[in-house]
């Protein structure tokens, strides 16, 4: 029997909100949440869940000249 893969109360707050929104920004999505997570374990979850496929990003700064973090749309994994 498969082992099923089980959510973290972080991934599940992320999912359930990207199941509403589509694609969203971080940010904004740090927003909805209502300070459930703060702003680095946001990310740092949204990092783990596209590295276990569960959400894909795509960057929408495609301006060599900008350095720093690009801005990232963030959805379901396909």
């Amino acid at each position: 029997m498969k082992k099923r893969k089980s959510l973290s109360e972080k991934e599940f707050i992320i999912l359930s909100l990207l199941v509403k929104t589509g694609e969203i920004f971080a940010c904004d999505l740090i927003i909805k949440a209502k300070k459930q997570q703060t702003t680095g374990t946001a990310y740092t979850t949204l990092y783990r869940m596209e590295a276990k496929g569960y959400v894909s990003s795509r960057c929408i700064d495609d301006d060599p000249k900008i350095r720093g973090v690009r801005n990232r749309l963030y959805k379901i994994a396909d």
